[in-house]
């Protein structure tokens, strides 16, 4: 496929053009590198603490900045040629700290130049406090760094070439695919602070999204390389007539393949945080999961998080009882430039067992989890009946989430990797809920 056109445009600044092809794509980027160049980047947000120190007076500042330059290539049918956007979106966040340094004004904006700067100063002092115990690292004396090597975009023509790919392997496997677009971003985020914190962060990043019979599926990876282009393709669904939607068994093993998993582990940590000064749940032994903020793989996490502290991994489940919370220092990492920093999962591992064998069992091989409140789920599955081969699709079943954790027996089989942060094997239950 050959892109039809490339526009080019800047979330914070006044330029924009129109270009076609790798060169017109080439020349339209080169100005807007400047604005994820990292050293650049963090130099120019010193400069802008020290403007910000003349307007803080005896407060104390934090300011973090994000660039990101981004190429999007997007398709709406197979046969027509792909539409290709670049643009440079980026923003800075302020932190003033109050009260003994244990609440701070916070505001963020669009842009990183100075009259972006003294909105959020003026928002940053102005704004209702915010309790909270997150400050910001001490400076050591140097810049902490978290660069990849030789970071650089793919082209649009490599970003079309992976799309192509993709929809032709999904049209090969009777897959209708609606509208599809993959995505790259080179990364600068940068904090600098009184107390002397500098810190730089540069990271690719890869997305694609495509609606697959009609329902999204997004992949996530740091290189095109990455993404399997044979994703929408084993989003091939039974035909209703050939399927039942009624689960088989609740009271029967059930075991849940990778990527189901996946969802329920990123569902359980989630119920878990939660209600972790409301209940103290029995946990089974294949529920052991560990926070990595240094899986190589992932899309979060590194050697320090977003206010400039040094990162560490820890055991949160240990398949008996809970042993660390994702809280701290070490663990507070934003969402967005417009967010402040707050303890946050990086990337979540289900620790797998030793062998195990299951002749007669569920399999979930899809999961959507629909939650009602803490307590009450209800699990939209589609698998198949081991004992007797049977598929179901969209079978619902409403369970407790603790009691899942209790029945948690084991997790077997490779573990794999998933965008949304999580590293899991198949995990095995003994039932999904006591009684019928």
């Amino acid at each position: 496929m050959e892109a039809r056109a490339l526009t080019t445009d800047h979330s914070s600044s006044d330029h924009a053009s129109k270009t076609d092809g790798d060169e017109g794509a080439r020349l339209g980027t080169r100005g807007m590198a400047r604005a994820v160049d990292p050293d650049a980047h963090l130099d120019r947000l010193s400069s802008l603490l020290r403007a910000a120190k003349s307007s803080a007076a005896s407060h104390s500042v934090e300011l973090y900045s994000r660039a990101s330059l981004r190429t999007r290539v997007c398709v709406d049918r197979l046969d027509e040629p792909p539409i290709v956007h670049v643009g440079v979106e980026d923003g800075i966040a302020a932190r003033v700290a109050r009260a003994r340094e244990r609440e701070y004004g916070f505001a963020a904006c669009a842009g990183t130049d100075r009259r972006a700067l003294l909105w959020v100063m003026e928002q940053a002092l102005r704004s209702s406090s915010r309790s909270s115990s997150t400050g910001w690292a001490e400076g050591r004396g140097q810049v902490l760094l978290d660069r990849e090597p030789a970071p650089a975009l793919p082209t649009p023509t490599e970003l079309s070439s992976w799309l192509e790919k993709a929809l032709r392997a999904a049209a090969h496997a009777g897959v209708h695919v609606g509208s599809a677009w993959v995505e790259a971003a080179l990364t600068t985020e940068s904090i600098a602070a009184d107390g002397g914190l500098l810190a730089s962060r540069v990271r690719t990043r890869v997305w694609a999204l495509g609606v697959a019979d009609g329902r999204p599926r997004l992949l996530g990876g740091r290189t095109v390389a990455s993404l399997d282009t044979m994703d929408w393709a084993h989003a091939k669904r039974q035909p209703p007539s050939e399927s039942r939607n009624r689960f088989p068994s609740a009271t029967q093993p059930v075991v849940f393949l990778p990527e189901a998993a996946a969802s329920l582990v990123t569902a359980l940590v989630r119920v878990l945080r939660a209600g972790v000064d409301e209940f103290r749940p029995e946990i089974g032994p294949g529920w052991r999961v560990a926070d990595d903020p240094f899986d190589p793989r992932a899309l979060l996490g590194g050697p320090f998080d977003d206010a400039g502290f040094p990162a560490a991994r820890k055991i949160l489940w240990d398949g008996r009882q809970a042993v660390e919370e994702i809280e701290g220092p070490g663990h507070f990492r934003r969402a967005s430039y417009r967010d402040p920093p707050a303890p946050m999962a990086t990337t979540l591992v289900l620790e797998a067992g030793a062998g195990e064998t299951v002749d007669r069992c569920v399999l979930v091989e899809e999961l959507r989890v629909h939650s009602l409140d803490l307590r009450t789920w209800v699990l939209e599955m589609s698998g198949r009946d081991r004992s007797d081969g049977a598929p179901f699709q969209e079978a619902m079943l409403q369970v407790r989430p603790l009691d899942l954790l209790r029945h948690c027996a084991a997790a077997m089989g490779e573990p794999r990797w998933f965008h949304r942060g999580v590293v899991t094997p198949a995990i095995l239950f003994e039932r999904l809920r006591d009684g019928n």
